[in-house]
């Protein structure tokens, strides 16, 4: 073994350790970035929520504050009536008041006469001065019936007035509600604006961190393949020296050896690769499940998933103006980001938005600026399985992970070593 190339394995061990190294630092980066896009989707939606509610009491508060106007007025127009029969009342007592102090006048005159003509010993008749008396009894009963009326009028009117007071403090209440209701609904509305920049900012800096584990992966990649390269370069260069020196056996090469050893970063890139791709599930469950909640806020029309599926669009017909691509199989961010980038290639295509959709999938609303064919473009990426017409819309299924990594594992194979 010379010098150069026990140096040269050496600096290939030392470049394949500090990769290993930068991969794990990758990966955990991205599994935090994807944790703080989780929690920042959970918060929003949390924000939402919160905004629903705060919109939602108000409306119940503007409710009650006019109720409580209509029941005001409601009160005050029934105190009229009450008022009218509280002043006819007193009318009528103050009348009949007036009559029985002259029928009680006039029995006092006729009772005088008779006394008189008593005493002077003249006859006099007794007839008018009873019809008198009665006549003053009679008036002193209705006034005292003309009096307990008013009193009956002037309790009603003052009922009614305690009615119209209520009403009032109860509309007090309600616009001091309203206040309070107006006042929460504009934080909760300044909670979900920040709630969404932190989203924004998550999902970017998420992004950003798959993005460098990806390259990190890709680099650790070519340093394994230049590592297999350098010791099977050592292992022809032995045998040759022992085949020209004739002092010693002819060596072996153990291949199974030198696989072994080889192969070794390579399983632990297998055990690395199918923990962060557990990790990964977990999170973008979480964050497909938020997503789907801020999408029905954010999106007003979707498909209903109970719609049933048409046949499938021709390839050859063009769609011009917004169309809609839905996903409902399981998709992670990554594989949402490879169709995004391979639709913005498409010439004459732009992507609008992406987000989430009520059935459960993900939502890609794209405009076709010029009539395009958009199922047989569809069906050039890599990534795209299968397209079907799904109403105005397009149904979108992505090859499985499984497709993919087996295929790129085809792309990337070494050939075995030879002896």
């Amino acid at each position: 073994m010379t010098s150069e190339s026990r140096a040269s394995e050496s600096g290939a061990k030392s470049r394949a350790q500090i990769v290993v190294v930068d991969v794990l630092a990758a990966v955990g980066g991205g599994t935090r970035a994807m944790e703080a896009e989780a929690m920042a989707l959970i918060g929003l939606e949390q924000a939402c929520q919160q905004a629903n509610e705060a919109a939602a009491e108000l409306r119940r508060a503007i409710q009650a504050e006019a109720v409580a106007k209509v029941e005001t007025v409601q009160a005050r127009n029934g105190t009229r009536q009450p008022l009218r029969e509280e002043e006819k009342a007193s009318r009528a007592a103050a009348k009949a008041d007036q009559h029985a102090e002259r029928e009680a006048e006039k029995s006092k005159v006729e009772q005088a006469k008779l006394a008189k003509s008593e005493t002077l010993g003249k006859p006099r008749n007794a007839g008018a001065a009873e019809k008198a008396r009665l006549a003053a009894e009679d008036a002193g009963r209705k006034a005292r019936a003309a009096h307990l009326a008013l009193d009956t009028a002037k309790v009603t009117s003052e009922t009614a007035k305690a009615e119209v007071r209520a009403a009032q403090e109860k509309a007090k209440l309600a616009a001091a509600q309203v206040r309070s209701a107006r006042i929460a609904d504009a934080a909760a509305k300044r909670n979900e604006e920040g709630a969404e920049e932190n989203g924004r900012k998550a999902i970017e800096a998420a992004s950003m961190a798959l993005a460098n584990e990806a390259s990190a992966k890709k680099t650790l990649d070519r340093a394994i393949r230049a590592l297999k390269a350098i010791m099977l370069q050592e292992a022809r260069a032995a045998l040759a020296a022992a085949s020209e020196t004739q002092t010693a056996p002819r060596p072996q090469v153990d291949q199974r050896g030198a696989s072994s050893i080889v192969g070794q970063p390579v399983e632990k890139l297998k055990v690395l690769t199918s923990r962060v791709t557990r990790t990964a599930g977990r999170l973008s469950r979480v964050r497909r499940r938020a997503s789907q909640d801020i999408g029905e806020i954010k999106i007003t029309t979707m498909v209903e998933p109970n719609r049933a599926m048409p046949t499938n669009q021709p390839e050859d017909e063009l769609f011009s103006g917004m169309v809609r691509l839905l996903i409902f199989d399981p998709v992670d961010h990554a594989d949402v980001t490879r169709l995004t980038e391979g639709l913005e290639r498409v010439e004459g295509l732009r992507v609008m938005s992406v987000g989430g959709s009520s059935g459960g999938g993900t939502c890609i609303t794209v405009l076709a600026e010029q009539p395009v064919p958009l199922v047989s473009r569809l069906g050039d990426l890599e990534l795209v399985y299968k397209t079907s017409n799904r109403g105005k819309d397009l149904e979108v299924r992505l090859r499985l992970p499984e497709d993919l990594s087996a295929r790129d594992e085809q792309h990337v194979s070494l050939p075995s070593a030879t002896r």
